[in-house]
């Protein structure tokens, strides 16, 4: 998640130095400047609060199986393997 957010935060730098340029990036150039800080400043902002977020995430036991990313409420009793 670390790299998510760097990655991110990278492309948002690189699309903010198009923005800065307009003049050897021309038209083409600062559209792709506002999608990319648009975008992947999206993705930071979730990756960060992905970081942060402290709630338990996956939980298994005698209850089944609790995936917070998929489900609200845990599924019903254990399964098997088979």
């Amino acid at each position: 998640m670390i790299l998510l957010t760097l990655g991110s935060a990278a492309f948002v730098a690189a699309g903010a130095f198009m923005l800065s340029r307009p003049e050897a990036f021309g038209i083409r150039g600062q559209i792709a400047g506002v999608l990319a800080v648009t975008v992947f400043g999206l993705f930071g902002l979730i990756g960060l609060w992905r970081i942060f977020d402290r709630k338990l995430v996956l939980r298994i036991d005698a209850q089944g199986v609790f995936d917070r990313r998929i489900a609200d409420e845990p599924s019903h009793g254990p399964r098997s393997a088979t």
